[in-house]
């Protein structure tokens, strides 16, 4: 990889890819303008459209963009397919016409809940609109004889707040006073977000192909990492946390969602170098920086 664009830049992995990437990354948005960024919306827009202020030696599109909420997606499947297959689409095949290697954001949402974590080589299975929108994408591109990436990933976490990450909205519940309620059940593999930045960035530096699952080393319920955050503010501070479990089936959503969507990553740690955090050292760090000791 020479030089990068990351379509959906100004989102919470976008950001982190833009940091990773440094001055060989640059990236769009279309309602969150930030600094070097380029305005493009792809559900809208060609590549060509914006062709003239991308780098010469551009060898990559990074692909993050989406509507990522499956009730949205089970809400309205014809408008979220237009945005997470249709323009996606399109922008892969402007990426092909180039001679441009695109990097597709994927999900553990293309299987359905199965007791053991799934390998990259395994049939997809989704059981929801949104995995099957990103499965359509996939199987797509698995039928084009070009050069592409597909990373899988599953909960994406960080310690910030304002940000997509539940560990930042289970740190801004706290100081809320408001009551922290997970699924004891729902079991996903959570990496940092600037972990699976750089693994991306350097499955791409180092010429991969195919699909690989960008996640974290272990695979937890959603109930056990809110534990491990809890447990960690518990010993800095006096505040009383509100902490509850429940079952997924307690959640009110659109469709039935999976309930184990563990992936495995042998296959990338035998591809990169970066070492993830563990969730444990994460929760620690994250409890030391927003709660000081008492």
């Amino acid at each position: 990889m020479t030089s990068a664009l990351v379509v959906g830049g100004s989102g919470f992995l976008g950001q982190s890819l833009l940091k990773v990437l440094g001055r060989r990354g640059v990236g769009t948005y279309v309602g969150k303008p930030f600094s070097g960024g380029i305005q493009f919306d792809a559900t809208r827009a060609r590549l060509g459209d914006v062709e003239a202020r991308l780098p010469a030696d551009l060898s990559h599109v990074f692909i993050l963009y989406g509507a990522v909420n499956p009730d949205w997606c089970a809400r309205d499947p014809q408008a979220t397919r237009q945005i997470n297959v249709d323009s996606i689409v399109r922008l892969v095949e402007d990426c092909f016409a180039r001679g441009l290697t695109p990097v597709f954001m994927s999900t553990d949402y293309v299987y359905d809940s199965h007791p053991n974590e799934r390998s990259e080589d395994e049939p997809r299975s989704a059981t929801t609109e949104y995995g099957r929108q990103k499965s359509e994408v996939e199987a797509w591109l698995e039928k084009a004889d070009r050069l592409w990436l597909i990373c899988r990933s599953s909960k994406i976490v960080s310690g910030d707040v304002g940000t997509h990450s539940v560990l930042g909205q289970w740190v801004e519940d706290i100081r809320a006073g408001r009551t922290i309620r997970c699924a004891t059940d729902q079991i996903f593999t959570p990496g940092h977000v600037d972990d699976i930045a750089t693994a991306m960035v350097e499955l791409a530096d180092t010429g991969r192909r195919g699909i690989y699952h960008v996640a974290g080393p272990e695979s937890m319920s959603r109930y056990d990492l809110a534990s491990l955050l809890v447990e960690n503010v518990r010993r800095r501070t006096k505040t009383a946390i509100a902490f509850e479990s429940c079952s997924l089936s307690d959640i009110p959503f659109l469709e039935k969602r999976p309930l184990n969507t563990s992936i495995a990553t042998a296959k990338l740690r035998s591809a990169v170098s970066r070492r993830f955090m563990t969730m444990a050292d994460l929760a620690r760090d994250v409890a030391t920086f927003h709660f000081p000791d008492a």
